[in-house]
């Protein structure tokens, strides 16, 4: 079976690069204002990626009064949605946030950076964000329960091309897993395998599947151990579909 609908030459995002893969990851609850841990939220008004609203969720892990983490960005633009990681580092002084995400490569618009200052208080989050000299409002809460993209954990169910609304077999394997991160391997029919690279901040996930010259990158989110969303290639946005897996 050919992957007809993943076509042309990859232009592959390079969000995993900077993310390692390590032992397994853990949510703690937040009783005392700390940054520390999953946070899914959402940002409006200024424009990030092409868009004044989307989904921001950051994971924070905390030395003293240094955060640094992992950022995920999601944004629906033209109908197809995008997510975009970046890497985090800022100080907690209290509670008080003063962090910046960075992006390489550069966000669609050219933004590398967003700066962030807001407060946590007890599970919640509020704050403002700037970029490129525009600034808008950030709200987060705390997710406090545990991954569900675990070492070892295998997800089956389909995936789907927007151009023919033919579901094909596909299957998720992470065989490491880090803070926020996951890397395993993939399988699309019976003969299209691929490697997997990817983030889940709270019940929020997003992963690169690359086969050979060719890949796309799925954003969804958990709900009883069904991880269900769209995905998009990385040579053309004009090139998407839906996907939804299950753990077995």
């Amino acid at each position: 079976m050919r992957l007809r609908w993943i076509t042309g030459s990859a232009v592959l995002i390079g969000i995993f690069g900077a993310i390692g893969c390590g032992g397994s990851g853990s949510n703690v609850n937040n009783p005392n204002g700390s940054a520390a841990g999953d946070w899914v939220g959402s940002f409006s008004e200024a424009r990030l990626a092409g868009a004044s609203s989307g989904d921001l969720d950051i994971h924070y892990s905390q030395s003293g009064a240094d955060v640094s983490g992992t950022a995920r960005l999601t944004v629906v633009t033209s109908g197809v949605t995008a997510s975009y990681i970046g890497t985090v580092t800022g100080t907690d002084a209290g509670g008080d946030i003063d962090a910046t995400i960075t992006f390489n490569p550069a966000l669609p618009g050219g933004q590398t950076s967003v700066h962030l200052v807001g407060t946590v208080d007890g599970d919640s989050f509020s704050g403002t964000y700037t970029s490129d000299g525009e600034s808008g409002t950030v709200t987060q809460s705390h997710f406090t329960s545990t991954p569900v993209v675990t070492n070892g954990s295998t997800w089956l169910g389909t995936i789907t091309s927007a151009s023919d609304n033919i579901p094909k077999t596909f299957r998720v394997v992470a065989t490491s897993t880090g803070d926020s991160s996951f890397a395993g391997t993939s399988l699309i029919g019976t003969d299209v395998a691929g490697t997997v690279a990817g983030v889940q901040i709270g019940n929020r996930v997003t992963f690169t599947t690359t086969s050979g010259a060719t890949g796309f990158v799925c954003t969804g989110t958990t709900t009883s151990n069904v991880v269900a969303g769209t995905w998009v290639s990385t040579a053309s946005t004009a090139t998407h579909g839906t996907f939804s897996i299950a753990k077995q």
